[in-house]
């Protein structure tokens, strides 16, 4: 494994929180993770969902890529991916399993994450080369509970959950198994968003790892 892929999954599992930013253009892109990294977020997941989101990973690699880890998010195939991580993308992170996907993330040495709902697209996602699966949606799943159940057969599997995570669950996912959780909504407070006032922001990526961590 690449020393540097090491050295991300490494703080991925010490900072414990993903976050997952979706906006309407890359201006409020940039000051959302702006606001995030004040209040203590690590690592920053663009979606592809995001208008110009490979450009929109470039500016944010420009301008806060030294204190951050920045990836990509909602990466349906192959192509997309590599474009992803020619921008600066050091995770990968898709909703489902796409084997393409999977090789041309580890021909990069850069981390997947393939996403996955059932025992068995688990085991298939982790044999196909996931270096985490992420556990989507977890919130209609069954939480924490779904993540202890498995966790039973699959003890070497690294999870990361995600869907509508709040704090008290992103802390019971943690103690159940979980390796790192992704969180949106519950610190992109969308009103706050609506009203300019990205000090909201700060203060609840704040909460969120000062609890966590």
């Amino acid at each position: 494994m690449n020393e540097n892929k090491k050295d991300y999954l490494k703080s991925m599992f010490d900072y414990k929180i993903i976050l997952i930013v979706r906006a309407d253009n890359e201006k409020i892109v940039n000051n959302l993770v702006e606001a995030a990294i004040k209040g203590g977020v690590k690592i920053i997941e663009i979606t592809m969902t995001v208008p110009n989101a490979i450009e929109t990973i470039q500016l944010i690699n420009k301008n806060f890529g030294k204190s951050i880890i920045v990836g990509a998010g909602t990466v349906l195939d192959a192509i997309t991916a590599r474009l992803a991580i020619l921008a600066g993308a050091q995770f990968i992170v898709s909703p489902c399993i796409n084997f393409e996907t999977i090789k041309i993330c580890q021909k990069y040495s850069k981390i997947v994450m393939a996403g996955a709902m059932t025992p068995n697209e688990v085991l298939s996602a982790w044999e196909a080369g996931s270096d985490i699966v992420k556990i989507f949606p977890i919130n209609i799943l069954g939480g924490s509970n779904y993540i202890k159940i498995l966790k039973g057969p699959f003890p070497q599997i690294l999870l990361n959950p995600s869907g509508s995570i709040d704090l008290d669950e992103a802390n019971s996912l943690l103690k159940a198994g979980a390796s790192v959780v992704s969180i949106g909504s519950a610190i992109l407070d969308k009103n706050a968003i609506e009203n300019n006032q990205y000090s909201v922001i700060t203060k609840k990526a704040e909460k969120f790892t000062k609890l966590i961590n």
